[in-house]
């Protein structure tokens, strides 16, 4: 899992517009102005702008400038491992690709991050029950983590 002393946060909420941007956001703000050397994660990200190699998660990038950090391109892979253009369940916008969404691969992008940052704070992408693909939800996703 994670590098010894790292803990990640999670946070989540039921819906898409309920703030979870903004509290991760300020939470890890609030860490980094205590000291710690906090940093956000968006595992997955649904309506991302993708252009070849080349991709964006506008929360990401709210809760990177909050808190001005500019990672370089690979560290901010590990902060947005999954982006999929079409903005709706992560289990369908994966569908839409005809890819499906690994557990593993968020997991391995946090293990790098933690080697990094502590904490990280991680964003997810609607309630505890959305479908990450046709085995795996939020909630699953959250346990994987230790989050």
């Amino acid at each position: 899992m994670h590098s010894p002393g790292t803990t990640p946060i999670f946070v989540t909420g039921t819906d898409t517009g309920v703030g979870k941007t903004i509290i991760a956001a300020a939470l890890a703000s609030l860490l980094r102005e205590h000291g710690f050397d906090a940093a956000p994660m968006k595992p997955i990200q649904t309506g991302a702008f993708i252009n070849g190699d080349n991709r964006k998660s506008t929360d990401l990038d709210f809760c990177l400038a909050v808190n001005n950090l500019d990672p370089d391109p690979g560290v901010y892979r590990w902060m947005l491992p999954v982006a999929l253009p079409r903005e709706c369940s992560p289990h369908l916008a994966a569908r839409a690709q005809h890819t499906a969404i690994s557990p593993e691969t968020i997991t391995n992008a946090l293990d790098k991050l933690c080697g990094i940052y502590d904490p990280v704070v991680i964003e997810g992408a609607g309630g505890l029950l959305v479908p990450l693909n046709s085995r795996h939800t939020m909630l699953d996703l959250i346990k994987r983590t230790g989050a």
